[in-house]
């Protein structure tokens, strides 16, 4: 597994290997939120936090907003639901079982005969995502990366809040990615209120990108003797 080459990221890079350091060794959830212009290294730093969590033995799962129609409520929740329940049956949980209901409207497998969508509160979606989230994190620890909030709906917003607020109890480490300038501009505001620490980013100094071009494209071909 090649980690991804970060240049002038060293804060934001410590913030991650803490956060997965402290929920391996100790249980110790956390909350991240990465933000920055379009292009700026955040998809780079969560490919980052994919290797670390996968170094240390924890499963890392993520949901992605998109833009506009191409989008759909609750879309980046959906999709993290969707991955750790995926080849699972009904879990016998007991702690779950009570909003096994609610969450068939996401994963069909698990409805079952004369099943109907509840019109349920939406906090009561919140907290089922949080049960199934320990759940499927089985006592170990998961990675939870929610990228492109900008584009997010309230509804993903308002659980996202929730899971932060709520993190003590899940062995979870939550990572948020928002785009500024574009969509939304309250992801940061409202998450960090909730006890998520904010990670900005800036773009690249000229010897910084200097650094990561030769980074990225390795040494270059030795030279015969007379050749410029």
């Amino acid at each position: 597994m090649r980690c991804p080459i970060l240049v002038g990221r060293q804060e934001q890079a410590a913030a991650i290997d803490d956060a997965v350091r402290g929920l391996r060794q100790h249980g110790r959830p956390g909350a991240l939120v990465v933000t920055g212009e379009a292009g700026v290294g955040k998809t780079r730093l969560c490919e980052y936090l994919r290797d670390a969590a996968a170094r240390a033995g924890l499963r890392p799962v993520t949901g992605r907003a998109l833009p506009g129609a191409l989008g759909s409520p609750l879309r980046p929740i959906a999709e993290v639901i969707l991955e750790v329940a995926r080849g699972r049956t009904v879990p016998d949980d007991a702690d779950l079982a009570p909003y096994v209901q609610v969450l068939a409207e996401i994963v069909p497998p698990w409805r079952g005969a004369g099943w109907s969508a509840p019109a349920g509160h939406p906090l009561v979606m919140a907290e089922a995502v949080l049960r199934v989230l320990r759940w499927a994190a089985e006592g170990a620890g998961a990675v939870v990366i929610l990228e492109d909030l900008h584009w997010a709906d309230d509804p993903t917003l308002a659980v996202t809040r929730y899971l932060v607020d709520h993190a003590e109890e899940v062995p979870v480490v939550i990572a948020v990615t928002a785009r500024s300038g574009d969509g939304r501009d309250d992801i940061a505001a409202v998450l960090e209120a909730g006890g998520a620490r904010v990670l900005p980013l800036a773009r690249l100094s000229d010897d910084e990108a200097r650094e990561m071009a030769r980074a990225c494209l390795g040494p270059g071909p030795a030279l015969g003797g007379g050749q410029l």
